[in-house]
C-alpha cells in the first residue's frame, strides 16, 4: 500500500514524500479519510437538503484517536467514537428486536448508549484544513 500512496503522490506532482517514513505514510492516509469524509459528508448535506451536526464512527476506525481528531477538525463537527464491535452489537439487537426484547429503534439506540461507552472528539485548527481540503478537491478531480 505505501507503494501505492508513492505513486499516486508522484503522478499528482505533489511534494515527495520519504516512503521509509512509516508514520508520514499513515499520516497521509488519515488526513485523505478525514478529508473524503468532509467531501462526503457536504455531497450528502447538498442532496438531502440537510444539516448533519454529528458524525458516529463505529467499528475498527472509532479506535484509531488520530483519525477521529482530524475527522472532526476537518468537518467542523463533533465525531462520536464507538463502539469498535459494532457489527456484533448490531446484530445481537436485531435479534433482540426480532424477539421482541426491544421495541423500536429508539430503544436499540437506548441499550447500545447505556451499555458501551463512546469517546467525543471536537473539532480543533477548522480553518487550517480549508487549504489541504481545497487541495485535495483539485487533485481528486485530475486524477
Amino acid at each position: 500500500m505505501p507503494g501505492a500512496i508513492l505513486r499516486f503522490i508522484e503522478r499528482t506532482d505533489q511534494a515527495a514524500v520519504d516512503g521509509e517514513d512509516i508514520g508520514l505514510i499513515a499520516r497521509i492516509v488519515y488526513e485523505s479519510l478525514a478529508l473524503r469524509y468532509r467531501q462526503g459528508i457536504e455531497m450528502i448535506q447538498d442532496a438531502a437538503n440537510k444539516e448533519i451536526r454529528r458524525i458516529h464512527i463505529v467499528g475498527g476506525g472509532s479506535k484509531i484517536d488520530l483519525l477521529n481528531k482530524f475527522t472532526a477538525s476537518a468537518t467542523g463537527l463533533s465525531v462520536i467514537a464507538g463502539p469498535a464491535e459494532a457489527t456484533a452489537i448490531g446484530n445481537i439487537m436485531l435479534q433482540a428486536y426480532g424477539c421482541g426484547e426491544v421495541g423500536s429503534l429508539s430503544e436499540i439506540r437506548k441499550a447500545i448508549g447505556d451499555s458501551f461507552s463512546s469517546r467525543i472528539f471536537e473539532p480543533l485548527a477548522g480553518d487550517a484544513w480549508r487549504e489541504p481540503y481545497n487541495e485535495f478537491l483539485r487533485i481528486s478531480k485530475e486524477s
